[in-house]
């Protein structure tokens, strides 16, 4: 088990923001946000600075979740998963601006994003 650490969740979808917070907090670590919007991850990346941000590609206000991931990486040198519904190639070629810890795929099981946070968390440990 890693130490707590705090992790910024931004999804505009209340349930996919909810599922998010549940693993999080499930996996002994602190939640921070939810952010709906690019302009307020970026806010809150600033003021909590996070360990790690879960984010959506397409969010609330037509904001755009890898623009605010590659900005967040660029400012504050904090890394993102992203969790969406939209993958595809072009987006996942797009995203890698962010250099992002990983893509999980919406829908997501709880297990798999567990995973894939702790495996964000702790690169090292196999």
């Amino acid at each position: 088990m890693s130490a707590r650490q705090k992790i910024l969740i931004v999804d505009d979808e209340l349930w996919a923001a909810l599922d998010m917070e549940w693993v999080v907090q499930k996996l002994g670590h602190e939640v921070v946000g939810p952010a709906t919007t690019a302009e307020k991850a970026i806010e809150l990346a600033e003021r909590v600075r996070p360990n790690l941000v879960l984010m959506d590609i397409r969010l609330a206000d037509n904001s755009d979740g890898v623009a605010a991931a590659i900005e967040i990486r660029q400012r504050f040198d904090i890394p993102s998963l992203f969790v969406s519904a939209h993958g595809d190639p072009i987006m996942r070629s797009r995203a890698e601006a962010a250099r992002p810890l990983g893509f999980i795929e919406k829908p997501f099981s709880p297990e798999s994003l567990a995973l894939a946070i702790e495996a964000a968390i702790n690169p090292d440990v196999s």
